[in-house]
Order: structure tokens, then sequence, then C-alpha cells
């Protein structure tokens, strides 16, 4: 079938670029909702980690992954782990409530994009090359 606006077509390559955005916000109000539960989150127990440091860990983490989707630098592996992090929320999401604070439909669509951006790579305005 013939497209009915050809010329959208030419960009095509935004389309990763907003997908990143989007992630990167999700993954910040996320990160925004864990800094108000922290005191909560800090009563969470984990083999290696205890006390304050489960929700600090959390947060570096969350930081990490939001800078690298909004600069395109490194976005596979930043797409990975947050693939990671939003499978855990479906999963998690019952045990850990104050540190997953979306709905499990939230978190499927999170790892949907997650994995199309692993396998379109960066798209426009990034730092990634494509090789």
């Amino acid at each position: 079938m013939l497209n009915p606006i050809p010329e959208l077509l030419t960009y095509s390559f935004f389309a990763p670029t907003l997908l990143r955005v989007v992630v990167a916000g999700i993954l910040a109000y996320e990160l925004y909702s864990q800094f108000q539960n922290r005191e909560e989150i800090s009563q969470l127990r984990y083999p290696l980690l205890r006390g304050p440091a489960v929700f600090w860990t959390a947060a570096a983490l969350g930081v990490v992954i939001i800078i690298a989707l909004l600069l395109g630098y490194f976005t596979q592996y930043a797409a990975i782990a947050a693939a990671v992090l939003s499978f855990r929320g479906i999963v998690q999401l019952k045990r850990d409530r104050g540190l997953f604070c979306l709905s499990r439909t939230t978190y499927v669509l999170l790892l949907a994009i997650c994995i199309s951006l692993l396998a379109t790579g960066a798209g426009a305005l990034a730092l990634d090359l494509p090789l």
C-alpha cells in the first residue's frame, strides 16, 4: 500500500530520538517518585544492599541511564539497562511498591520501547555513531 504522505518518511530518522526522550522522561518521573519515597525504599533489603544504599544505588543508576538516553551516548547499553529495569518493574511491582511507581502496563510499554531502541539505534541528534 502506498503511503498517503510520503514526504514524512524523510523524518523517520527522528523516531528513535523521540523514543529516547520519552523513555528518559518516564525514568526521570520514576526517579522523582523514588526520591519522594526514599525512606520507604531505604527499608527494603536486598542480598548486597541494605538501608539508604538501596535508594542511592537505584538513583545513581537511574541518572546515568537518563543522561545516556537524552544525549544518545551508548544508547543500546542504556536501552538494555532500562529494559532490565522495566522487566524488573513488571515482575516485582507488588513486592517493592515504593521502588516501582508506574503501572504494569506502563512497564510493558517501556520494555517494548527499549527493545525497539535496541534494534533501531540512537537516531538523530545522538553522540552514538553507527558503524
